[in-house]
């Protein structure tokens, strides 16, 4: 379920998360959080770890692994499906990733 954003606010059903960084795009599956993090927020000329899963009062509960150790414009852009989990990398691949540990299962190349 795609939820309302706005700056570093998600909000969905009458309740919202207030996050330290700006947000891209967010869904919610189940009890948790999926939140796509501005990747301008983080240190230039290396991977940024912006895809983030919270329980639905804030708490971390996993950074999805990166694509790559070494790209410095490694990072994810936007959620492409909920079932199974795409999400979109700025290197132009999709990237399928594990809800449930924020494992990297696979990627494909789109560009």
């Amino acid at each position: 379920m795609k939820l309302r954003v706005t700056g570093k606010r998600v909000e969905w059903e009458g309740a919202c998360l207030d996050l330290r960084l700006g947000v891209l795009d967010a869904i919610r599956l189940g009890d948790r959080i999926l939140v796509v993090h501005d990747y301008m927020a983080y240190p230039r000329h290396r991977p940024a770890p912006n895809l983030v899963a919270y329980t639905t009062s804030g708490e971390l509960l996993w950074t999805a692994e990166s694509l790559t150790e070494s790209s410095a414009t490694d990072a994810y852009v936007g959620f492409l499906s909920e079932d199974p989990l795409w999400v979109g990398n700025f290197d132009g691949f999709r990237c399928r990733i594990d809800p449930q540990t924020g494992r990297l299962l696979e990627s494909e190349f789109t560009k």
